[in-house]
């Protein structure tokens, strides 16, 4: 039985107590069920891509700053998280290709060195993409560069967001998010629904600190 750290048992203390808060949305609008085809092993390796909503919202001093912090203190496993701020699938296919570009910083990366894959992200294609036929494109490209890694990559259906001022119609918008499920059968991989976790946000999408251990219970409890 894993050992949890005195904050990290804190920490799940006041989320199951706490709860999520009314302002919390669920879309119900093309989900899919999850496809959990691996366990996260304690002591491995595990990469994140992702947006705004994975990126590091919150500097602290124990550096808890992102539910990806918490959710590898619950799984014991060391955690690299290049999800940005405002980035979509064009940019991770910069990142499959293996380079990560994060706070100006440009890093090779080896996708190989990765147990496990988080592809956590998509949000900015519906809201804030010009190109529609692109991010499709860039969606394909990257699951098929991903393919080789099989049941290692878990990519996730975007958070959910109340905004009626999306770039994709909703008519594309399902179709970008049924590409994603369809892709995750297509090769293999895990998947799993955000639009259908309950978190306590500070605006539309993204989660207060509490909001970011609640995200990441959820996902711990989807793959321990």
């Amino acid at each position: 039985m894993k050992k949890f750290s005195l904050l990290a048992l804190v920490a799940i203390t006041i989320a199951m107590v706490t709860g999520c808060k009314p302002e919390c949305y669920y879309d119900p609008i093309n989900g899919h069920p999850d496809i959990i085809k691996t366990k996260i092993v304690p002591g491995t390796r595990v990469l994140f891509l992702g947006d705004s909503v994975t990126d590091e919202m919150y500097h602290t001093k124990t550096g808890l700053g992102s539910w990806v912090n918490w959710f590898a203190e619950y799984a014991d496993i060391t955690a690299k998280n290049i999800a940005i701020c405002g980035s979509t699938y064009s940019l991770y296919r910069l990142n499959v290709d293996g380079f990560s570009i994060k706070k100006g910083i440009i890093e090779k990366i080896n996708l190989d060195d990765y147990d496990y894959i988080f592809v956590a992200g998509g949000v900015n294609n519906i809201h804030g993409v010009d190109d529609v036929t692109t991010s499709f494109i860039d969606l394909d490209y990257t699951c098929k560069a991903l393919s080789k890694y099989g049941d290692k990559v878990i990519i996730c259906n975007p958070f959910y967001f109340n905004d009626k001022s999306n770039d994709m119609t909703q008519t594309e918008t399902t179709y970008f998010r049924d590409a994603i499920y369809e892709n995750a059968v297509k090769y293999g991989f895990s998947y799993v629904d955000l639009t259908k976790f309950q978190y306590e946000r500070k605006d539309e999408i993204h989660p207060t600190a509490l909001g970011c251990i609640q995200i990441a219970l959820q996902m711990y409890n989807l793959f321990k």
